[in-house]
């Protein structure tokens, strides 16, 4: 029986994207194969793997990794991805190219999306499903930082998210909550959009001398039950 070669994709970073040395870089893909030990699905993750430039040799594995733009060093460079089977058939490559830059005096701010993680499945839900949001802001100079949450719904356009706050007990001591603190959620709407959602969620943030950070991007799904 025929077995058609994977297929992969690289979901970030962007074609052409500027990092400075310091950065962090997200490497996000999506994968297929008809032909897994469990039928048409994505491939596992130790079958993906990433390269770097004209090397040889991986830099990571897996659908969702990181890698120091350090590693990379200052210039354009470009970043590879292979799928490969269970078959061993090997997948057309995918690949991008972006540029490292010095970092400026001031860096922008660090924007880390903790939870929820990408990706995120929550299965069967009601019309709406509420979502905790739990992230990391800080400036490496210590400057002050605000922050918005964004959102693309199926992959259409940017709009702002809604993101609200409640207070939780971080601790009980005999039977008195010993600690209060704050947390954010969002409220994701699937009553307009079909059978089955997915939401982009991305955290922007910036420091009071408009040195902007951007968040890897965190993809949510869920499904409703229209019987």
């Amino acid at each position: 029986m025929d077995n058609p070669a994977p297929t992969v994709e690289i979901l970030q970073p962007s074609s052409g994207q500027t990092f400075f040395l310091s950065s962090t870089i997200p490497l996000r893909a999506t994968s297929h194969d008809e032909n897994t030990p469990t039928g048409p699905g994505p491939l596992q993750d130790n079958q993906l793997i990433w390269f770097v430039d004209l090397g040889l040799e991986g830099i990571a594995l897996g659908h969702s990794a990181d890698i120091s733009a350090a590693r990379l060093g200052v210039g354009t460079h470009s970043i590879r991805l292979q799928g490969i089977d269970h078959q061993l058939a090997q997948s057309t490559i995918d690949s991008i190219s972006i540029t490292i830059i010095e970092d400026p005096i001031n860096l922008p701010p660090d924007i880390t999306i903790i939870s929820p993680i990408h990706p995120t499945d929550l299965g069967l839900q009601g019309d709406t499903a509420k979502v905790y949001l739990d992230f990391s802001v800080v400036d490496p100079e210590g400057d002050s930082v605000s922050w918005v949450w964004y959102k693309k719904v199926n992959g259409g356009n940017t709009q702002f998210l809604n993101v609200q706050s409640e207070l939780y007990c971080k601790f009980y001591f005999q039977g008195v909550c010993g600690s209060f603190g704050t947390r954010y959620f969002t409220i994701l709407d699937n009553a307009s959009t079909g059978s089955s959602v997915t939401y982009t969620l991305i955290l922007a943030g910036w420091d009071e001398f408009n040195h902007v950070g951007i968040s890897r991007e965190v993809n949510v799904s869920m499904s409703v039950d229209l019987q």
